[in-house]
């Protein structure tokens, strides 16, 4: 995640941000979108809290290390959370972006959400990082799903970083 710093007159809310004038020198932020990012903050889960733990690895660097469901039986036009848990195991080095698809029995996705983890660059995190990833996903109207996949690809190349991962979902 990021803070971000700007300012505003706080007797007139409603009229736009102050541009942020400060000597940018290496090291003590960026100033962007009238705000001076001076830093990232890492809110990682408290050890031993991660539910649902497993070993799933992604690629050489990245590992699935628990999840959760808000449900785990699904009717048409239900939505499913689910938040994945991944620790880097090294440095990524590169932004891939994260899927989650449902399924139905055949295996075909009925619904999906791609996007970066967590909204936070995976060339960004720091080895032994623990990300919690949460995704929305809702289910169409006619639709059964019996399962959810989950995995990470190159969004230049659409390449995957490995084979995706089913977890089943109550039928």
């Amino acid at each position: 995640g990021q803070i971000a710093i700007g300012l505003y007159d706080a007797l007139a809310p409603d009229q736009p941000r102050q541009s942020v004038i400060a000597a940018n020198n290496p090291g003590t932020g960026t100033i962007r979108d009238h705000a001076l990012h001076i830093g990232q903050i890492n809110i990682e889960p408290p050890a031993g809290e991660v539910p649902n733990q497993m070993a799933v690895r992604f690629g050489d660097n990245i590992t699935l290390v628990g999840y959760t469901f808000s449900q785990r039986r699904l009717r048409p036009g239900d939505t499913l959370t689910v938040t994945l848990y991944w620790q880097a195991r090294g440095a990524v080095g590169k932004e891939y972006t994260a899927f989650v698809h449902l399924l139905d029995a055949n295996g075909e996705i009925l619904a999906q959400t791609d996007r970066p983890p967590a909204g936070y660059p995976t060339s960004d995190w720091r080895p032994g990082e623990c990300i919690q990833d949460t995704f929305v996903v809702p289910l169409p109207a006619g639709a059964q799903s019996t399962a959810v996949r989950t995995g990470f690809y190159d969004p230049a190349t659409l390449q995957p970083l490995a084979e995706p991962f089913v977890l089943p979902l109550e039928p």
